[in-house]
This record gives structure tokens, C-alpha cells and sequence, in this order.
């Protein structure tokens, strides 16, 4: 899932590079800052268990489409350990997870943005 959403967004980069000037990054404390993170939170909290925060790496806006390379951690900016998170509850493998960074394609839909 992860190499998938590389290639997405390295396919993304490369296919626009001539509309990367429309491209804008929400700025702190923007409602579309907050719409985009609170969409991914649920799938990230299903993955690595509730609360997670992100620091934003990158974030990018143009139109319709968005995307985002997050780093999880917890309130206060303690590490997500793999052994505490619902994946490895699972019994997940954790050679898929290093804990680094989850990227993002979003796209708007009807309803608000989807992942």
C-alpha cells in the first residue's frame, strides 16, 4: 500500500510539473488544513490506534486533488511504537511499517474530500 501511494504520487509530480505553480500548501489553523488531516485520521487511528497527530512534511492543494507526506505520532510528539498499534494487534507484519511517514493523494468528492 505504501510503495502504491509513492508511485501515485511520484506519477502525480512528474505528470504536472507544469502546473506545479497552482499548486498552494494550507496554511496552520485553516479549515482545509483541518478537513484534510481529520479525513485521513480515521484510517490512520484503524492502523495505529487512537490518538494520532501529524507533522506535516508536505501538504499541497490544486483544485480538486491534494497530497500529503504526514508524520504520526502521538499528542505531544511521542513516537508511535510498532508493537502498541492496532496493525500489530492484528498480527500485521511489521516489516510494512517503519513509522516514518503516511502519503496522501486526496481527491474532492460530493460530500468533502476523500483519501
Amino acid at each position: 500500500m505504501k510503495s502504491l501511494m509513492c508511485s501515485l504520487a511520484a506519477v502525480v509530480a512528474l505528470a504536472l510539473p507544469s502546473a506545479s505553480h497552482a499548486w498552494f500548501e494550507p496554511q496552520r489553523g485553516t479549515e482545509l488544513r483541518s478537513d484534510l488531516m481529520n479525513t485521513i485520521r480515521p484510517q490512520a487511528e484503524a492502523d495505529l490506534g487512537a490518538p494520532v497527530q501529524f507533522v506535516v512534511e508536505s501538504l499541497r492543494v490544486n483544485e480538486n486533488v491534494a497530497f500529503a507526506a504526514l508524520q504520526p505520532q502521538r499528542p505531544g510528539g511521542a513516537e508511535i511504537r510498532w508493537e502498541d498499534t492496532q496493525m500489530a494487534a492484528r498480527g500485521a507484519d511489521p516489516m510494512g511499517y517503519d513509522g516514518s511517514v503516511i502519503h496522501v493523494i486526496y481527491a474532492m468528492a460530493d460530500a468533502g474530500w476523500e483519501v
